[in-house]
């Protein structure tokens, strides 16, 4: 695999056919956790395993960042894109880019507290890494969560291919 580190790999995967949806219907559906998934999938990539206990310290660990930090940034920046109410869509597109820079920002540094966060069992697997996140989730899986689950799984295990 041609990425070993952590955030490389978190790129990696989340350019990769139907993972940003994937993430992004999961996070908006359900508010799991992407950092959290992306990290399930490359201790799973290396055959490290996530137990739910593990994963629940790292929810606990990085909640007050993302909720104080990523969350209303993302809030910020979704709301910006529509324009803002008595602003130039002119005048606010560079704000908007200024927060989705300073989102990017937060969300690698939370990338890169996980990586040193955990450092998994052995016979780990994505499959078994991602359903430790949903104990700590703590929801019930519809079709749709699957769907997006599986393509996590297919594409990590075709990046760690690569």
């Amino acid at each position: 695999m041609p990425t070993t580190d952590f955030p490389s790999f978190a790129e990696a995967l989340y350019a990769r056919p139907g993972v940003a949806a994937a993430c992004l219907d999961l996070q908006d559906r359900r508010s799991f956790d992407v950092a959290l998934l992306l990290h399930a999938c490359w201790l799973g990539s290396r055959s490290l395993a996530l137990s739910p206990e593990q994963a629940t310290a790292l929810v606990s660990a990085t909640q007050p960042w993302r909720f104080e930090v990523v969350r209303p940034l993302r809030r910020l920046r979704r709301r910006l894109k529509a324009g803002h109410e008595g602003m130039p869509r002119q005048m606010s597109e560079p704000v908007r880019e200024q927060v989705k820079a300073a989102e990017l920002a937060a969300e690698r540094a939370l990338l890169a507290v996980l990586e040193t966060a955990v450092a998994g069992g052995p016979n780990g697997s994505v499959a078994g890494n991602l359903a430790a996140c949903l104990v700590v989730a703590n929801v019930g899986t519809d079709a749709e969560d699957r769907v997006s689950l599986d393509v996590l799984e297919r594409e990590t295990l075709a990046l760690a291919r690569a």
